[in-house]
């Protein structure tokens, strides 16, 4: 029996994040208990028609952790009674602080959930107002403190540069007070102006500025310094962890290994083929009425897209691409079918190759975009 990995999403929030572009709605007890029994509806549904072994579990929003500790353990036991989580490496499910206690926690726990991911971006009180997000400081302590106290010790924190008015000296603090809580894991991400948000908008009218490009390579390279000082790891261009602690869910997606995702606006890769739900919760409600699950839409996926998705995703890793890999699952010789973009990217000093596997340099990583660009033309 082959493994697969797992992806649940509850659509729901206290409030937007005016940068979010992830399928949210605004927290309503009502709904969410119904959308609830629809999701395990759909678990039970794809547990009867494909039999499956679960390689990890990621519970993404939204903000699951929202759910009270029995609405996650009914969730749960759902996915343990259609799967079998026997050899289930991660259960990670995503929270915001404020919405963390030690009873809910413990609940968690007890439900499954053994890696947590929390939602920070700032340890600034004045940017976390900047960025719409409902919590201040102290409760990200709180919530830190709370995990520790539930055994939860093994935690991502996000981290988010390039915000508005955010300084150099303010990111190096948080960056600072971010290892002082010693998570187990750091994503770093600069912020994107997502088209169809609340950002996007104010950028457009005016109200936001684009941040600077070179004090936004500093901030990145300060955090990948400071990190590496502290004793994580860089392993792909936006995260890094403590030896032994990477993010074994999301390895499966750079990776390319075979997903199911369920819910709301979740994809799925699987069988050589991508499919999506439907984005509404009308439309999912409908189609779980009618067929126990909510596709949307099936694409085959065209092996030249296969092929370039798989070079970029490889290279966004710290360990690269595998050529030998690469040429026994597409049937090519890479090195001579990119022959002229991979001598243009080593002239250029964007990448390296050794033993037979490409990395991204430094400067590559922070031209990444160029190097992915010239394998796509």
């Amino acid at each position: 029996m082959k493994k697969i990995s797992l992806y649940l999403h509850i659509p729901f929030c206290v409030r937007k994040c005016g940068y979010c572009d992830f399928i949210s709605f605004e927290y309503n007890s009502k709904e969410v208990e119904h959308y609830l029994n629809n999701l395990i509806k759909e678990i039970k549904y794809y547990g009867e028609h494909y039999s499956q072994k679960i390689h990890t579990v990621f519970i993404g929003g939204g903000t699951p952790s929202l759910l009270t500790g029995n609405q996650m353990q009914n969730l749960m036991a759902a996915v343990n009674q259609a799967f079998d989580l026997s050899e289930c490496v991660e259960v990670s499910m995503e929270s915001n602080p404020g919405t963390l206690s030690l009873e809910k926690l413990l609940a968690y726990k007890d439900a499954g959930i053994n890696r947590m991911s929390m939602g920070v971006q700032t340890l600034n009180n004045d940017t976390l107002k900047s960025l719409d997000r409902i919590h201040d400081v102290e409760m990200v302590y709180d919530s830190v403190a709370s995990m520790k106290a539930a055994g939860l010790t093994n935690f991502n924190m996000d981290l988010m540069f390039g915000l508005p008015g955010q300084s150099l000296e303010q990111l190096e603090e948080t960056v600072d007070k971010m290892v002082e809580l010693n998570p187990m894991h750091i994503s770093a991400y600069s912020l994107k102006y997502e088209e169809g948000t609340e950002f996007y908008k104010k950028l457009e009218n005016g109200d936001l500025e684009v941040f600077e490009d070179d004090l936004d390579r500093e901030m990145y390279h300060l955090i990948i310094k400071k990190l590496e000082n502290a004793g994580y790891q860089q392993y792909e261009i936006s995260n890094f962890s403590k030896a032994g602690f990477e993010c074994q869910h999301n390895l499966v997606y750079w990776e390319k290994k075979p997903y199911l995702g369920l819910g709301i606006g979740a994809h799925s890769y699987m069988d050589k083929k991508r499919f999506y739900n439907v984005t509404t919760l009308n439309d999912y409600d409908e189609l779980i009425k009618k067929e126990c699950h909510s596709v949307m839409g099936i694409d085959e996926i065209d092996p030249e897209d296969d092929l370039f998705e798989s070079i970029i995703l490889s290279l966004r890793l710290n360990k690269g691409l595998d050529i030998n890999k690469i040429n026994d699952l597409y049937e090519i010789d890479f090195l001579r079918a990119f022959k002229d973009e991979i001598e243009r990217l080593l002239k250029d000093e964007l990448i390296e190759l050794n033993n037979n596997v490409m990395t991204l340099t430094p400067l590559g990583r922070d031209l990444s975009n160029q190097v992915f660009v010239a394998f796509l033309n």
